[in-house]
């Protein structure tokens, strides 16, 4: 039994780290900060089993339209449509979205390389989930993450179409 705990907390570790986590409370200030126009467009993952092709569009110079065009089968949001922002933590980019009928946000640092996009998955790896109790305190969590060894280990690759 005492060899099975581990690997149990293991299997859970890998499983909870895949998948975004909806947080109470936003990296940034909605509608604050200007969108990056790179964003803006169809993108299709091969390798993602969430989400598979998405679509980018401005409805403002400070906030997006996401529309989730093709569902992989560990989608688990009931909506597909959701409002997004852009900002910045330690001059690092963030991608953040709320389910148009949901009060949670789904973050994502990302990196542009040419017409491909680099997604990771928002790690807390500081002091967590629950150290995210408001704005600040989750730019304060995600700045102590941002220098841990396993900050930025699990991404995808996204093209445009």
């Amino acid at each position: 039994m005492k060899r099975l705990f581990p690997i149990a907390l293991l299997c859970i570790v890998l499983l909870l780290t895949g998948c975004p986590i909806g947080l109470e409370v936003p990296l940034g200030n909605p509608g604050t900060e200007k969108i990056d126009k790179s964003l803006i467009g169809t993108w299709h993952c091969a390798e993602c089993d969430d989400i598979i092709t998405v679509k980018i569009s401005k409805t403002s110079e400070m906030e997006y339209a996401v529309s989730v065009l093709e569902k992989g089968e560990m989608y688990s949001l009931e909506e597909t449509e959701m409002q997004a922002w852009v900002t910045k933590v330690k001059g690092e980019s963030f991608i953040y979205a709320k389910p148009v009928s949901e009060d949670k946000y789904y973050h994502y640092h990302y990196e542009m390389k040419g017409k491909e996009l680099e997604i990771f998955d928002l790690a807390l790896l500081a002091e967590g989930v629950d150290a995210a109790t408001s704005t600040e305190s989750l730019i304060k969590e995600v700045e102590a993450s941002m220098d841990a060894d396993d900050w930025g280990k699990e991404k995808k690759m996204w093209k445009k179409e």
